[in-house]
């Protein structure tokens, strides 16, 4: 057992309280803005602009969903909803509204939506990772309760360290991508598979949803059918999805 605090303010400057998962959120959009600036120095405007116009989408999208899926409690708390700080996000709504808001750029510039889907899948990974770490101290997307020896005490019981293993899944995807980000094909499972446009985002889909679905077991998390989260199911759609349109690029 590891004793635990919530740390949800880590610190003050002045009278401005800086919040713990809004400033490891902060620190990783900022390392993997500059990793992704260092290998597309030539592209590094169009990329910080993309950062930008993502991540307000993104939290607007994070929160839409959020707010859907827990409707009853806001249709008796409307103002509630938009209290953002007070927790409450969805990242697959994140992602959702941040792709509407990458293609969107991308046709307006005539730029190749694709080309940039596959540099944003190398490096959101670190974000997640890092913004994991704020989540921990946070104390939202607590664990399970456990009999572990590395279980931490929270809410009254002993429970798993879900943020820490999601964020140590999370680097390990990160690394994958990252060692990947210049080949044209890979070999899995003795089969020699072509890498095209757009193709290393389907890989980032499939890895982080295969993430999500092993953690969600570890997650206090309400189960909605056989025994899995909406979260679970919505992973095995998007795993299927994406191995689909991988599997039938291979035969053009």
């Amino acid at each position: 057992m590891i004793p635990y605090h919530r740390i949800p303010i880590l610190f003050h400057i002045g009278s401005l309280r800086v919040y713990s998962w809004g400033f490891f959120v902060s620190l990783g959009i900022l390392t993997a803005l500059i990793i992704a600036n260092k290998n597309h120095k030539k592209e590094s405007k169009t990329i910080t602009d993309l950062v930008i116009i993502t991540l307000i989408f993104g939290i607007l999208g994070a929160r839409t969903i959020y707010v859907l899926l827990n409707i009853k409690h806001f249709i008796k708390n409307p103002i509630e909803a938009f209290n953002i700080m007070g927790g409450g996000l969805s990242y697959f709504g994140a992602l959702l509204f941040a792709f509407i808001a990458l293609l969107t750029y991308c046709k307006i510039t005539k730029k190749d939506y694709k080309h940039y889907l596959d540099i944003f899948a190398i490096y959101i990974p670190i974000v997640q990772a890092i913004g994991r770490i704020g989540c921990f101290l946070n104390g939202c997307c607590y664990g399970s309760l456990t009999r572990v020896p590395w279980g931490i005490t929270y809410l009254g019981g002993i429970r798993h360290p879900a943020q820490i293993y999601e964020s140590i899944l999370d680097l390990t995807v990160f690394l994958i991508l990252y060692k990947i980000r210049n080949k044209k094909s890979l070999e899995i499972l003795n089969r020699r598979i072509r890498l095209f446009k757009g193709s290393k985002f389907l890989l980032y889909l499939i890895l982080y949803s295969l993430v999500r679905f092993v953690v969600e077991f570890f997650r206090q998390e309400p189960k909605f059918i056989f025994g899995l989260t909406i979260t679970q199911i919505t992973t095995i759609f998007i795993i299927i999805v994406s191995k689909i349109i991988i599997l039938r690029k291979q035969r053009l």
